[in-house]
């Protein structure tokens, strides 16, 4: 699939899906991830950060192992105008505390809380799992 001069990754996402949504968008492993898939879990990605006040140009992070769902978080936090900072998880608590005291996200989708505890200032701390949920 080709995108269109100035076209969204939303908005080529959201085509794709409507002409061929069963087709794979993604694979790893074993697992398939289809565009209709895909789709609907940026759109949701999307619709969950307006309503916890997260607007056009704020930052969120996210610090997750290699998995399908993080493909939704880079085309939902792109379809809501957010910036997604990738945090790697390779790092120390102590060198990730650094990061985030330095890019100030206002969210973190993870994988890894553990990473988290010793953080300067509370977070907002997504677990970032094949479904998304609210944890602290």
């Amino acid at each position: 699939m080709a995108a269109e001069v100035g076209e969204t990754l939303g908005n080529a996402l959201r085509r794709r899906a409507a002409t061929a949504p069963d087709h794979p968008a993604a694979r790893l492993g074993e697992q398939t991830l289809s565009y209709a898939d895909l789709d609907r879990d940026a759109s949701r990605v999307a619709a969950a950060l307006h309503p916890d006040g997260i607007v056009t140009g704020d930052i969120v992070a996210v610090l997750a192992d290699t998995c399908l769902p993080y493909l939704a978080l880079v085309a939902g936090t792109a379809r809501a105008n957010v910036v997604l900072a990738p945090l790697p998880v390779s790092a120390s608590a102590s060198a990730v505390a650094g990061m985030l005291a330095d890019a100030r996200p206002k969210r973190v989708f993870t994988d890894r809380p553990d990473l988290l505890r010793p953080a300067s200032r509370p977070i907002s701390w997504w677990i970032f799992a094949p479904t998304i949920s609210n944890a602290g």
